[in-house]
């Protein structure tokens, strides 16, 4: 998008170049030859065409840096969509990690609980034996 700013730069520098340039020319050429109106009139047609000009590259830079704040905030609100979506997934992941662990605990206290029983068996067998 700054290469298009700049291409718009570079290209509206030189048509300014070129006018004066081609007024200079047209100046030279004709100095001595042409009446003062003519050449008169020439200039105000030269400084009319650089002002539109102007006007027209003012109008090309508003519409780009208009398309290039829409397209900054389709990607902000695209990143902002993508981090919610992500931070969605995190927490149902977190869920399921806590759920899982609450079984594996519960599970985990059952077999133990099994454990105690089973070795309270045996020492109640082996002490009377």
């Amino acid at each position: 998008m700054e290469t298009i700013l700049i291409t718009v730069s570079v290209l509206s520098t030189l048509a300014v170049v070129a006018i004066v340039l081609s007024v200079v020319v047209i100046l030279n050429k004709l100095k001595g030859k042409v009446d003062v109106e003519v050449i008169n009139d020439i200039i105000r047609d030269n400084e009319n065409n650089n002002t539109h000009l102007e006007m027209e590259i003012s109008e090309v830079n508003e519409q780009i840096n208009r398309r290039i704040d829409k397209e900054v905030n389709d990607i902000n609100q695209h990143s902002i969509d993508v981090e919610h979506n992500i931070s969605n997934y995190i927490g149902e992941v977190d869920k399921r990690l806590d759920s899982r662990s609450d079984k594996l605990y519960d599970h985990m206290g059952k077999e133990l609980e099994n454990l105690h029983q089973e070795i309270n068996k045996n020492q109640k067998v082996l002490l009377k034996d």
